[in-house]
């Protein structure tokens, strides 16, 4: 019998194997493509050029910006959610900017807003696309705390905020930075939206992204520097996000 499943284990992964692996390589594609075409001169350059770090300095601030008003605005959505379990209605308004098309979306608020607003669409754009990243992982954190452990505490004579401080908090305080960390990187990231609604006027609303849009017309090895520079952040983020995925001791 132990040969029999040890040959079936056997079999289980050379399956996934087969059928995984080409998953894999159409992922690491696109950053060996990058990193095998940049060369060390024409990063060193082109990293120092006023385009890329004018696109770097409006990418940082506004993204900033734009996760503190996520957490902000999105923290009490998340406790709603996570307080009312089914509720169906709220979870799928919340995740509808996962399935409207950025550009849609940039569309939608130039119709309202009009144009000209500068940095301040830049802002909108990027709250629109990662606020459900914030929420859905704020929300299933505060889901996951013990209602037993809460009614412990308060049976022993603890305070709101000793609960929040010794119960709520180390279940949550992870999934709150992760999602926080998330949303930062798909800010960083926004293209679509920024483009139609903000425009793309460097050294005004132009981002990382949409320096890679312009700078490709112009020239591939300026737009690979930029390219090489956003893929670190998400990188760094990315790991960041999922190093906070992991559950607290004793969860």
């Amino acid at each position: 019998m132990r040969g029999v499943r040890d040959e079936s284990s056997v079999f289980q992964k050379v399956v996934l194997a087969v059928f995984g692996l080409p998953v894999l390589i159409l992922i690491l594609l696109p950053i060996c493509g990058l990193v095998e075409r940049i060369s060390l001169g024409a990063l060193a350059q082109n990293l120092s050029s006023g385009v890329t770090l004018e696109a770097l300095k409006l990418s940082l601030i506004s993204s900033v910006i734009s996760s503190g008003l996520v957490v902000l605005l999105g923290t009490p959505v998340a406790v709603m959610i996570a307080r009312s379990g089914k509720c169906s209605f709220l979870k799928g308004f919340v995740n509808l900017s996962l399935f409207v098309p950025p550009a849609v979306a940039g569309f939608g608020f130039l119709m309202v807003l009009g144009a000209g607003l500068g940095v301040k669409a830049v802002i909108l754009a990027q709250v629109f696309v990662a606020t459900p990243y914030f929420i859905r992982a704020a929300a299933g954190s505060l889901g996951a705390v013990p209602g037993s452990l809460k009614e412990m505490v308060a049976l022993e004579g603890g305070s709101g905020f000793q609960i929040f401080r010794h119960v709520t908090l180390p279940f949550v305080w992870r999934g709150f930075i992760g999602g926080a960390v998330m949303a930062w990187a798909r800010a960083l990231s926004e293209f679509g939206a920024t483009l139609i609604f903000a425009g793309n006027i460097p050294g005004k609303t132009q981002t990382l992204p949409l320096a890679i849009f312009s700078n490709f017309e112009q020239g591939q090895q300026q737009a690979l520097v930029v390219a090489l520079v956003l893929l670190a952040m998400a990188l760094v983020l990315g790991t960041v996000a999922l190093g906070l995925q992991k559950p607290p001791k004793g969860a």
